[in-house]
């Protein structure tokens, strides 16, 4: 993060921004596996001027100025989302605007999966109506969005989930799909995204589907859990 936010101040620098606040950093795979990241910042005495910083982006400017009758979240944050941009920061205080444009726009926001996309990275990383409602006075009438939070993944919404240590297994449905229902396997937080998915016509066939892989894994962990308190047990005999 310091590499980065250090990087970010020379390019400034250069065009003569000195006083300024980051608004988010994002990141992007490259085509050749390398990672990007694309920084914004607002002046400090001027939120609405804003500046786009390029690191590490192939086949695009290090710097451009945003104007500011093009900016809006659904259109720049939650468009970047949707192009597979991963949130690597955002300040609370961003966070909270983010919250009340979300509770004002959401019927008219556009890019709902860069939308959806941006609360699973509320609820990933505990961005609650609590944790921003501490940030100042004017902050405790924060609407709480994530009553509006589903989680997507390839348009099914997931619509159950069992855990056993550091794996998942989720239940998720898709209407205007062939198969409208499919189990994943995942992790708890998702770091590997969804893989070894099950595909069903309907919904008793992937919900016994969705019990027996919770099981499974549930099994798995409860084994691995009794292995290790067994080596742990021999290990503490052998030291006596």
């Amino acid at each position: 993060m310091n590499e980065i936010i250090n990087a970010c101040r020379e390019i400034l620098d250069e065009y003569q921004i000195m006083s300024y606040d980051i608004v988010e950093i994002l990141s992007k795979e490259n085509a050749d596996g390398s990672i990007g990241y694309q920084i914004k910042v607002s002046e400090h005495d001027n939120f609405d001027a804003l500046h786009l910083v390029n690191l590490n982006r192939m086949n695009c400017p290090l710097y451009e100025k945003i104007p500011e009758w093009d900016y809006d979240l659904d259109t720049h944050l939650f468009d970047d989302l949707e192009h597979r941009f991963e949130v690597v920061y955002i300040p609370l205080k961003q966070h909270y605007l983010i919250w009340t444009y979300i509770s004002h726009h959401y019927e008219e926001i556009e890019r709902k999966e860069g939308l959806y996309r941006y609360l699973d990275y509320c609820k990933f990383n505990h961005i609650t109506k609590k944790t921003l409602s501490k940030l100042d006075a004017d902050a405790l009438d924060v609407p709480d969005v994530m009553t509006e939070y589903k989680e997507i993944n390839r348009n099914y919404e997931i619509i159950d989930e069992h855990t056993a240590g550091n794996v998942a297994i989720v239940l998720a449905y898709n209407p205007k799909s062939p198969s409208p229902y499919v189990t994943w396997r995942t992790t708890p937080l998702r770091m590997r995204g969804f893989d070894m998915g099950h595909y069903f016509s309907n919904y008793a066939m992937a919900y016994n589907d969705f019990i027996q892989r919770s099981m499974d894994i549930t099994e798995k962990y409860l084994k691995s859990k009794f292995f290790q308190k067994k080596i742990h047990h021999n290990k503490s005999l052998n030291e006596r």
